[in-house]
């Protein structure tokens, strides 16, 4: 058994792919060959000596992984994970769905399986489901497995020169603070000015000896400017280890991130940010523009317009430029010298406790329509419409014919209205808020609407309901500290609590006892051992796709002939 493929089946995470890249690491290069099929957008993060099947948009993924197997001859094929599809646009990855076909080969098939059989759509008994947990399960279709490596730690000198490498300083501590982007997503959805909050809490610690380094796919606008903040993009998985590992304390905000199982197995402290108060009431949004309204999501957009990739890349940096261009507008002072229209809007929210969102829509349209830009007789809505109108024209020559007429018949009011996670409008509005907030000695504190009860489809409960599923996965209960997000006053003080020698010594101590538990598991090649010696299952397909029938093809012919002739 010595070619390994992985099939990935989301481009969303980093988590299934680091399941797939610490089998290879511990099985090694000696005795296995490993491939991958994988989304395309994976390609940096896997290493160039491994070989790759990419998902084609069009074709369903099912045929790119059957055609992988076939190619790579594989003698085992492993899925991360499932049926938890998660691939914006691919054909054929849908949620829910398992693809049988691959039982066909005869080969065995396995499964990671993080949520221990919490899925909606849980794999065939067939198929082997992997288990990273010292929980005992006497399934037949079920095997734990330990990675031994990841209770690597590092010694003083290679931390050291991880943090030089990066230009931090190795005398302070650090504290890392990981995002992915399906979390960014998931967070912006919920709250638009989420990261403008997160960083009022890192700035409210500018005077502690510590920083944070915050690891993601893009840089965060809100935390760029902060002097106690330290951005850096993301990493090889490798990499990120090597990072973690050289961290006095792992921080996040979310229940189920890797980030909090490998501070665990390295004896570092953790800290989960999450909301501990049911009734947090969320901030008054801004011109009442709710960002989880789906008719004006980007991603129901896209799936409207049926975008391309190619047309993806060019519109979505046309949205987010006619956003900057309007927040410029909005920070010029009008005609008579009165205040920006922000500075105006920003005084309409302070004025009463509970702002009435229509109220304060029709007052701030208000001042857009009757206050005229300086040295110029063009109102402020007059130009946000040039400016607009000039986007749209660049948007529409992006579009065939079909596209432009769902585009006109759609509920888009505005290219404004598209929340596409950037907004920058927003995010100076709610800072605004904040400070004035800040400076008055009777102003109660606003709280933020968190992911309390909005977590993803197929997880029990909350969020920390959900993180404490982890905590006994793992049996690492009260290893990871939880942290107030809406408490400003304590935040810097619970951190330095847990980077407290006391704390460091208590995680240390939980490390160990969790180690000597894993210890006791397969490790990766005792497990592909295992699989070798059970006989294949036979092949049944539950599910059957409608055949092709000749009338098929010939619509399909005249489809393709209309397409080519008008759009």
């Amino acid at each position: 058994m010595k070619n390994v493929l992985f099939v990935v089946t989301t481009n969303e995470n980093m988590g299934d792919l680091a399941f797939c890249l610490e089998w290879t690491k511990e099985l090694g290069q000696q005795e296995y060959q490993f491939a991958f099929v994988m989304d395309r957008s994976l390609d940096p993060y896997v290493p160039k000596n491994k070989k790759r099947f990419f998902y084609a948009p069009q074709t369903d993924v099912k045929e790119t992984i059957l055609q992988g197997a076939k190619d790579f001859e594989a003698d085992v094929l492993t899925f991360a994970t499932g049926s938890c599809w998660k691939i914006q646009g691919q054909t054929g990855a849908k949620p829910g769905r398992f693809i049988q076909e691959v039982l066909s080969l005869n080969i065995p098939i396995l499964s990671f399986d993080p949520f221990e059989g919490y899925e909606h759509h849980p794999p065939p008994q067939t198929v082997i489901k992997l288990r990273d947990s010292p929980n005992h399960s006497t399934a037949s279709d079920v095997l734990h497995y330990n990675i031994p490596s990841r209770f690597n730690k590092l010694n003083k000198t290679q931390k050291s020169k991880t943090l030089e490498s990066l230009g931090l300083d190795p005398s302070l501590p650090h504290i890392l603070f990981p995002i992915s982007q399906a979390t960014r997503d998931l967070r912006l959805k919920v709250f638009s000015n989420y990261y403008a909050h997160l960083a009022h809490l890192f700035e409210s610690c500018s005077d502690l000896p510590f920083q944070f380094v915050v690891i993601g796919p893009n840089k965060i606008k809100a935390l760029d400017s902060l002097p106690n903040v330290h951005q850096i993009g993301e990493q090889p998985f490798a990499d990120y280890l090597k990072i973690l590992r050289s961290m006095n304390l792992v921080l996040t905000d979310y229940g189920m991130s890797a980030g909090l199982f490998y501070a665990a197995c390295s004896g570092i402290p953790a800290g989960l940010l999450c909301n501990p108060t049911a009734a947090a009431q969320p901030i008054a949004h801004p011109v009442g523009r709710d960002p989880r309204n789906e008719v004006n999501g980007w991603e129901t957009f896209k799936k409207e317009l049926q975008l391309d990739r190619p047309q993806v890349e060019m519109i979505e940096p046309l949205l987010n430029q006619l956003k900057d261009e309007f927040v410029r507008l909005c920070l010029q002072n009008t005609k008579d010298c009165g205040p920006s229209p922000l500075e105006h809007l920003a005084g309409l929210m302070q004025k009463t406790h509970n702002p009435d969102h229509s109220a304060v829509r029709i007052e701030f349209m208000n001042y857009l329509t009757n206050q005229k830009l300086l040295n110029s007789d063009l109102t402020f809505l007059d130009k946000s419409l040039q400016n607009e109108n000039r986007i749209l024209q660049q948007i529409l020559q992006q579009l065939t014919w079909q596209q432009r007429k769902c585009f006109r018949a759609s509920n888009t009011k505005s290219l404004l209205d598209i929340q596409t996670g950037y907004d920058p409008f927003d995010e100076l509005l709610y800072e605004k808020l904040a400070a004035a907030q800040a400076r008055s000695k009777s102003a109660s504190p606003r709280r933020v609407k968190f992911i309390q009860d909005n977590v993803e489809d197929g997880i029990p409960g909350t969020l920390v309901d959900f993180f404490q599923f982890i905590e006994r996965r793992y049996h690492l209960e009260g290893y990871v500290q939880l942290v107030d997000i809406f408490d400003i006053k304590t935040f810097s003080s619970h951190l330095e609590e847990l980077l407290s020698k006391t704390e460091v010594q208590r995680v240390q101590e939980k490390q160990r006892s969790f180690q000597t538990e894993c210890e006791a598991l397969l490790t990766p090649a005792a497990v592909l051992e295992t699989v070798k010696k059970r006989p294949a299952s036979p092949y049944e397909v539950i599910a059957y796709e409608r055949p092709v029938h000749f009338i098929d093809v010939i619509l399909d012919g005249i489809h393709r002939f209309l397409k080519a002739l008008f759009y």
